[in-house]
């Protein structure tokens, strides 16, 4: 097929957007594709899972087809044509798998710089073409074990095309001359007649017969019932007579793990499902948040006008209306919420290949394990721990398993196992990663810690198997005796608590001498408008987000110690070290504090400290805002308006005590 070329103002614009979407998708394919490749190597793939690999070649092919992206479309149909040719109702050798996992290697290189010229590697396509000959399988298997697919395979495609042509008519409802949308309505409907004839769909062929023609002037309102039509078609509507929706139908029923039919599942055409890009979704988000900003201001208002004696009645009518306007305020943004929320699956795929790949660099075996991929987490915070959550991966493999000799010879498995579980608590995703390797040698940290100049000897020795925990995520710290390409930078485990951390989680460790090492990040659900706790310190108020606040407490002076040349007090058993406010954030604190001392205590990691200020006010519900590059500064996360109008800036205790 030609590449695609649109005309028309927009057309650049146009494709810029295809593409973009291409690619995301596209990606999401390839993590799917991978993730079964690696299974397939190991002998785990299920004989179902094979018409979802060979979906996702198709599924990239047509795509890359109707945007022109000739080697996408020629690797990708490579690929596609390899997994027919290996499979026919048996998992091949899984020797046999690396020029496909090479291939998908080439096919993700290729997908992330979609817009630049490229070609595919000749040897490599022969690679891929010489796959399953002399294996024993001939055409007629390659059908056999192809043709469950097809069908799954299809809809993806016409699905698609449909959105093509739902655009075209959007468009020429607008402007029934629009050249750009004439264009797309032909090359849609030339991609869903190669698909149906591929798919052998008799009955499409004869719809795609009748309308309309190329040349022919496009009215929109018969379009408009045209590609209805296709879509009653392919997605038969639970009133669609039975004759219609049985076996001449194109719709395929979706099925749950069991094979039986899924009574949830919905049908993925485009009446059903739409896709929107972010920033919209973040705008609507945004705009949600104001909502609250508003609401808060009524209700000041409403208590101004008490205060200065308003009639009774009308300042409970407002306040009925502003905590009408809350609810309503609190239930949009809720929904917007959810528009963001992805399955943690879609990180899990990544890891497959990531373990396989290191693995046979170093010599290790590993054995994967995932569990909770349904957990939903919020986009943002899903994208920000996806480098994080590979670099726990990859340092169980590196540092913690230990390798297959030695672990004979300490009597385990000799395929160490790297696991990576999610759950659900209350507003909470708890992400952990855990392996069964040779855990923390806490005395060798302790010893780096020392060498590295971290600590002086006497404070290295006084610390606890947590305290040596803490350490590890200290910005360039690492006990690696060199560097590689896989570790030793001292790189990684800070990035993970600094990203956890920006969303109001933490990151905690624990470990086993010979029997392993685990990592929990508790991470907030969905990003919204955050509950704090106003303070003042000397005449500034701040907020302090609440989930980061353990507790807020009196302290008499009298309970106060010294501990390491420091202010600490003993609570619960625990020494808590104490810092006024007004030293990390700079500010002159004149107020002499005789008697009590108001503190708020708050969560570091794997210890707590307590924060000093003047005085403890009230519970309040904001809208952070970020600050701009020139005004942002170390453990603040950003602003915040208030009810009456005042700027409260919103602080990070982790980060903010970090820089001291």
């Amino acid at each position: 097929m030609d590449s695609l070329s649109l005309v028309g103002e927009d057309g650049g614009e146009l494709r810029r957007q295809l593409i973009e979407e291409f690619t995301i998708e596209a990606l999401e394919h390839l993590d799917t594709a991978e993730s079964l490749l690696v299974a397939a190597e190991n002998g785990e793939l299920a004989a179902e899972s094979q018409a979802e690999l060979l979906r996702a070649m198709h599924s990239i092919k047509g795509a890359a087809a109707y945007l022109g992206l000739k080697a996408i479309q020629q690797l990708a149909h490579a690929l596609e044509t390899a997994a027919q040719r290996l499979w026919s109702g048996a998992i091949p050798d899984s020797s046999r798998l690396g020029p496909m996992l090479d291939g998908t290697a080439e096919l993700r290189r290729l997908v992330e710089h979609a817009w630049e010229p490229a070609c595919v590697s000749e040897s490599l396509l022969a690679a891929l073409e010489s796959m399953g000959y002399g294996s024993g399988t001939d055409s007629c298997s390659v059908r056999r074990a192809s043709r469950r697919s097809i069908a799954d395979v299809f809809l993806d495609v016409a699905d698609q095309q449909l959105q093509a042509l739902q655009a075209a008519c959007q468009r020429l409802a607008e402007d029934g001359n629009d050249a750009t949308a004439v264009q797309m309505l032909q090359r849609a409907l030339s991609s869903l007649r190669s698909a149906a004839e591929y798919a052998g769909k008799g009955e499409l062929i004869e719809l795609l017969d009748r309308w309309p023609r190329q040349g022919e002037k496009v009215e929109p309102e018969s379009l408009q019932r045209f590609v209805a039509e296709l879509q009653e078609r392919l997605h038969p509507s639970p009133d669609t007579p039975s004759h219609t929706a049985g076996a001449g139908a194109l719709s395929a029923q979706s099925t749950g793990e069991n094979g039986t039919a899924d009574p949830d599942a919905q049908p993925t055409g485009i009446g059903r499902t739409l896709r929107v890009a972010q920033t919209r979704v973040d705008l609507l988000i945004e705009q949600a948040g104001e909502l609250v900003t508003v609401r808060n201001q009524l209700d000041h208002f409403f208590r101004s006008l008490e205060a200065e004696g308003c009639s009774a009645s009308v300042c409970r009518q407002g306040k009925a209306l502003g905590s009408a306007l809350g609810r309503i305020a609190d239930d949009i943004q809720s929904l917007a919420m959810e528009l963001r929320l992805v399955r943690l699956d879609t990180l899990f795929r990544r890891l497959p290949r990531v373990t396989r790949d290191l693995a046979a660099r170093l010599g290790k075996r590993v054995r994967l394990e995932t569990a909770g991929g349904n957990v939903e987490l919020d986009k943002g915070i899903a994208e920000a721990i996806a480098d994080p959550l590979i670099h726990m991966v990859r340092n169980a493999i590196d540092h913690g398993l230990e390798p297959p000799d030695a672990r004979a010879a300490l009597g385990k498995r000799s395929d160490g196992l790297v696991r990576v579980a999610a759950r659900r608590e209350a507003n909470l995703v708890v992400v952990t990663v855990e392996d069964d390797g040779r855990g923390v040698d806490v005395e060798a940290v302790r010893a780096a810690a020392v060498t590295k100049n971290v600590l002086d000897r006497e404070a290295a020795a006084a610390l606890s198997a947590e305290g040596i925990y803490d350490l590890l995520f200290l910005p360039g710290f690492s006990t690696a005796s060199k560097v590689s390409d896989v570790s030793g930078r001292g790189v990684g485990l800070d990035v993970v608590r600094s990203n956890v951390s920006r969303f109001g989680g933490n990151v905690t460790m624990w470990s086993e001498p010979g029997a392993g090492t685990r990592i929990e990040m508790r991470l907030p659900v969905r990003l919204a408008a955050r509950h704090v706790v106003l303070v003042r310190v000397g005449s500034n108020l701040f907020a302090v987000p609440l989930d980061a606040i353990r507790e807020t407490m009196s302290v008499c002076s009298s309970q106060v110690r010294k501990v390491a040349g420091r202010a600490a007090i003993v609570h619960h058993g625990k020494i808590v070290p104490l810092l006024p406010l007004s030293e990390p954030l700079g500010i002159t604190d004149p107020h002499q504090r005789n008697g009590t001392l108001e503190m708020i205590l708050v969560d570091l990691g794997m210890q707590s400290a307590g924060l000093i200020v003047d005085e403890i006010c009230q519970h309040y519900q904001v809208v952070v805002k970020p600050l701009e590059s020139y005004l942002a500064t170390a453990g603040v996360d950003g602003a915040a308006v208030l009810a009456d109008g005042r700027v409260v800036l919103v602080i990070d205790p982790l980060n903010l005590l970090a820089t001291m």
